[in-house]
């Protein structure tokens, strides 16, 4: 049984709530919403076809760390 393909359509809400929730189960509260959208966003217009479920959130979600801001020295927490 070969997986299931999605579109890569940044009007689908569907699609962004379950990649939402797949980020914040992953990282939690550490990046915000407009972030996690941005990550999603950027992650559709990277695919042209369909693409398998499980290679579009693994991109999204590498998206989402990859372009997070960074911390400047006086915010971060040790």
């Amino acid at each position: 049984m070969s997986e299931e393909q999605i579109w890569p359509d940044k009007t689908d809400s569907d699609l962004w709530d379950e990649v939402r929730e797949a980020m914040v189960e992953k990282y939690g509260d550490r990046f915000d919403d407009a972030h996690m959208r941005k990550a999603f966003d950027l992650t559709c217009e990277h695919f042209e076809d369909y693409v398998s479920r499980s290679r579009f959130f693994k991109r999204a979600v590498m998206n989402c760390v990859w372009e997070r801001p960074i911390i400047s020295k006086e915010q971060q927490v040790y």
